[in-house]
């Protein structure tokens, strides 16, 4: 579970009943979005129940939550809230595999931009915002190289900025 303190009153409000698996805080430090395990699922099992919610911080005496994406038979995970606190970049385990998936902030416009059919190497590194919240990071693997490619948000794939170089593993 997932709690905070209010400093004010030295009191402990739960976020979460389950099991968290990734969150992302607001720029401004009001909201919340975390991809929660079903109610009493253990680690790794029932993964496609996992969704994501928006908490609201603003108010910790009267915390809300509310579902965004209440998928059947996909999980949401790996959560990132743009620079600007309008849109959410994140990770589905869908059944044909893994898929990069941006939305606005209140959960509407759920959007695909990467899956493995389209890029088959596609991996799990979170997804990263630019400062000006237009371009995404994220990972692949070609050829047995890692690549880190910048996409707008329409699934552009806009650079692979590793092409010149590898990653020399020892």
């Amino acid at each position: 579970p997932v709690e905070v303190l209010d400093p004010r009153k030295t009191e402990i409000t739960q976020l979460s009943p389950g099991i968290v698996e990734g969150h992302s805080l607001s720029q401004d430090g009001k909201l919340l979005i975390q991809a929660e395990y079903p109610q009493g699922a253990a680690p790794g099992e029932n993964r496609g129940g996992i969704d994501l919610f928006l908490i609201d911080l603003s108010d910790v005496a009267k915390v809300t939550r509310t579902n965004l994406t209440n998928s059947k038979g996909t999980g949401e995970i790996r959560p990132s809230f743009s620079p600007d606190g309008k849109r959410i970049a994140f990770q589905v385990l869908a059944e044909q595999g893994k898929e990069l998936w941006v939305m606005n902030a209140d959960g509407t416009e759920q959007t695909r931009l990467l899956s493995q059919e389209e890029f088959p190497n596609f991996f799990w590194c979170p997804p990263s915002w630019s400062p000006d919240s237009q371009l995404l990071a994220s990972g692949a693997n070609q050829g047995g190289n890692d690549d880190l490619l910048i996409l707008d948000t329409q699934g552009k794939v806009v650079k692979n900025i590793s092409q010149e170089f590898s990653i020399v593993k020892e």
